[in-house]
């Protein structure tokens, strides 16, 4: 019998840069939460890929002029609201770059790749002072999961 789950996640965007008067350095998310709506355990209903479906939009902006790059982690694997020892595994919640707006640098992760450890998704030299960066995520839930509402907290951190 497959149980029904809702996954939402929270996304948290963090500046690491050496201060300086007047410096443009910032991080924009085009949303600040994902829903990945009701789903199944068991083999019906229990994948869902191309979330958001319009993409995550990552707004990188710096006037340094210093390479930098964005990286990003799952703070803890999606969690039970009222039980925290029931969590989907951060191997099965995966992320992926889809496009850029720098058709000239490669660098942007595109392999789904998942939050066991934090991941650089893209590297920019210190020419390139604005890049839009589109993502997706996917997740399978496991057979065996208790019903619910799972969470967890992306963070993506900027550093140059």
């Amino acid at each position: 019998m497959a149980r029904r789950i809702s996954i939402a996640v929270t996304l948290i965007a963090l500046l690491l840069f050496p201060a300086a008067a007047g410096a443009v350095f910032t991080l924009e998310l085009n949303q600040t939460a994902m829903d990945f709506g009701d789903m199944d355990s068991g083999a019906s209903g229990s994948y869902r890929d191309d979330i958001p479906h319009q993409g995550l939009e990552v707004l990188c902006t710096t006037d340094q002029g210093n390479p930098w790059w964005l990286r990003i982690r799952n703070e803890q694997p999606l969690t039970h609201i009222s039980n925290p020892s029931a969590t989907i595994p951060n191997t099965n919640l995966k992320w992926y770059g889809v496009s850029t707006s720098d058709p000239n640098n490669t660098s942007l992760v595109t392999l789904r790749e998942d939050f066991t450890v934090e991941k650089t998704v893209y590297t920019a030299p210190a020419v390139e002072t604005q890049t839009t960066i589109t993502m997706k995520f996917e997740l399978t839930v496991p057979p065996v999961i208790q019903s619910g509402a799972y969470t967890s907290n992306i963070v993506f951190t900027l550093t140059e």
